[in-house]
């Protein structure tokens, strides 16, 4: 127990340092491209970040059992609009949507959030279904890309660079960084899981505190990083990001692979009734103030505890 418990702490730190890198490349490269640093962490690093969510969901789904992958991304999603963000938003004094088109994409990932829970009301998330999901993110990516084109001030880093090695060297930096998080990430999901066999906890208990908090572990790290570097565009956009990704490309992947039948209902009751509201909590606070406070952070830290004795009691 305690060997998987220094595991879990080493690649917890690992999570952070990488996270660092993979900012610092993103910086660069986001100058280099002429994107907007909110584009590329909502794009580039909100895919990087979803990777161990799509592994756990493709593995789920060739095993024949796609409600795992179910589970794991609605808790997922939870915990990016509430600990995620809180975090964030604590550790960079709030956080600022500084462009209208922020604020446009707050309402679009609470649409995304919500689309694969309306789905399931037939008790099923069909082959159909998946193609749908994957057309939803297909089409947003498109309107994303226009936006891109439409931004006059991308991100400026503090020292620019265009000599060919130092372009190399930043990309190698970029993926050692991804590589690292998302390998330091799966090395957390599998301890996190070992520690709760080891003592005893009931499945359901290991996929919501532990399994849902070790992938999502990797967006969280980037996103307190981003947030302390006063790159709070950044650190949303790659929340927000995230919750479309695992919403849309996911959940369409695991379901045409392996479709959802749903045989019992009210165990996926709560995990939809609260990623709606955590859902309508995230898009209320994202236009109050045109930030979102400390005091908002904090209730959002409080609104996932709740979450999780919600799931405790009812498992």
């Amino acid at each position: 127990m305690i060997f998987f418990l220094f595991i879990f702490i080493i690649a917890a730190i690992l999570l952070v340092k990488s996270a660092s890198w993979v900012i610092n490349g993103l910086r660069r490269i986001a100058h280099i491209l002429g994107w907007s640093e909110f584009i590329v962490a909502f794009f580039l690093m909100a895919l990087a970040t979803s990777l161990p969510e799509l592994f756990v969901g493709v593995a789920a789904a060739f095993h024949k059992n796609p409600a795992l992958s179910f589970g794991n991304v609605l808790g997922a999603n939870v915990i990016n609009l509430t600990l995620g963000i809180g975090i964030a938003a604590l550790v960079g004094c709030g956080i600022k949507l500084k462009k209208s088109a922020a604020k446009k994409e707050a309402l679009f990932t609470v649409l995304f959030a919500a689309l694969p829970v309306l789905m399931i009301l037939d008790n099923s998330l069909s082959r159909l279904d998946g193609v749908i999901l994957l057309c939803a993110l297909s089409v947003y990516l498109s309107f994303l890309f226009k936006q891109r084109k439409r931004q006059k001030e991308p991100f400026e880093p503090e020292e620019k660079i265009t000599e060919p090695k130092a372009v190399l060297k930043d990309f190698f930096i970029l993926f050692l960084g991804l590589a690292l998080l998302v390998g330091s990430a799966e090395l957390a999901v599998w301890s996190a899981s070992s520690f709760g066999e080891e003592i005893g906890a009931p499945a359901i208990v290991i996929g919501v505190l532990m399994v849902a908090l070790g992938t999502t572990l990797p967006e969280t790290a980037f996103s307190i990083r981003a947030s302390l570097k006063k790159h709070q565009d950044m650190a949303l956009g790659n929340l927000m990001g995230s919750v479309v990704i695992n919403s849309s490309l996911v959940l369409g992947v695991v379901s045409i692979i392996s479709p959802l039948k749903i045989n019992y209902f009210p165990p996926y009751f709560i995990a939809t009734f609260w990623i709606i509201m955590t859902s309508i909590l995230f898009l209320l606070f994202s236009k109050s103030h045109n930030k979102i406070t400390r005091k908002e952070a904090v209730f959002l830290l409080f609104v996932y505890l709740c979450f999780i004795i919600a799931q405790i009691i009812s498992s």
